[in-house]
């Protein structure tokens, strides 16, 4: 039982039957090489995903358009991903979860964004930041 001055927990599961399935990266990557499914189809349930939890949560800072950052052909070419919102990514706000930072797009990636979209993660939201 929670403490009286403590709020009650909100339990959040986006977890459904669509192309991400029960599968972690090593077996995404696998349904990609055997053509099971398509990145798009990946990227379209990962945003389906996140679009649920944000509705729940308010997750989601910037949602980010396939053509936005298109990932590299690197060894997870094709895996959809998040990526926090203390990250610049070209031609996006970076708020660093706070009010008070201009709401400007980013002139560039930062060298941890380029590096993980290089390896070809492909980013569909970047994702809330506590103030």
């Amino acid at each position: 039982m929670p403490a009286p001055d403590e709020q009650p927990r909100t339990t959040v599961d986006v977890v459904t039957d669509d192309a991400l399935g029960h599968d972690d990266a090593v077996g995404l990557l696998a349904r990609l090489g055997r053509r099971e499914v398509s990145a798009a189809e990946l990227a379209d349930a990962a945003r389906a995903r996140a679009e649920r939890a944000h509705a729940v949560l308010n997750a989601v800072a910037t949602w980010v358009e396939p053509d936005q950052c298109p990932p590299g052909d690197g060894p997870f070419a094709g895996l959809p991903t998040l990526v926090k919102d203390n990250e610049a990514l070209a031609g996006l706000p970076t708020s660093e979860g706070s009010a008070a930072v201009p709401d400007r797009p980013a002139e560039a990636s930062s060298p941890w964004v380029t590096q993980f979209v290089g390896l070809g993660f492909a980013p569909v939201a970047k994702t809330t930041l506590p103030e």
